[in-house]
């Protein structure tokens, strides 16, 4: 599949929620990490991370997402991210990395924190403390 062809190619309903996705600000950031392979942040019900290589001609190799969408090859997150990638990256023709939708709102750590759950809170809190050994140390000086 090109991406000037993703239209034509992905779920009519996949593709309207990505759009959706994409024009509400759900794609929080977009890096070039190796050339032609992008890492993407896009909020959902949980924040998940997006993974698409190209190859040399636009073609798509592949996409991966770490949502649990299993009903078809591409999620709406990758799609959200490809419609970005189209877009913003071959027609500006930019070289390192995509800035998230300049329409939607800049939302902070503190916006994004205050939607989730506190079981949701405690999770982030334990996978970024088994992550980063900082957090842990610091973690530990709150409570004693």
């Amino acid at each position: 599949m090109k991406l000037s062809q993703i239209e034509n190619i992905l779920d009519p309903i996949i593709l309207e929620r990505g759009e959706g996705y994409r024009e509400n600000g759900h794609i929080l950031s977009i890096n070039e990490i190796k050339p032609r392979v992008y890492h993407a942040e896009v909020e959902g019900s949980e924040f998940y991370d997006v993974e698409i290589q190209l190859g040399s001609r636009g073609e798509v190799i592949y996409t991966l997402c770490d949502c649990p969408y299993d009903k078809g090859p591409i999620c709406k997150h990758a799609a959200a991210v490809l419609l970005e990638i189209r877009d913003d990256f071959f027609s500006n023709s930019k070289v390192q990395s995509i800035p998230k939708n300049q329409s939607a709102p800049k939302k902070t750590v503190a916006d994004q924190l205050s939607k989730l759950s506190k079981d949701e809170l405690i999770t982030l809190i334990i996978n970024f403390s088994n992550e980063i050994e900082e957090v842990e140390q610091a973690l530990c000086l709150k409570i004693y």
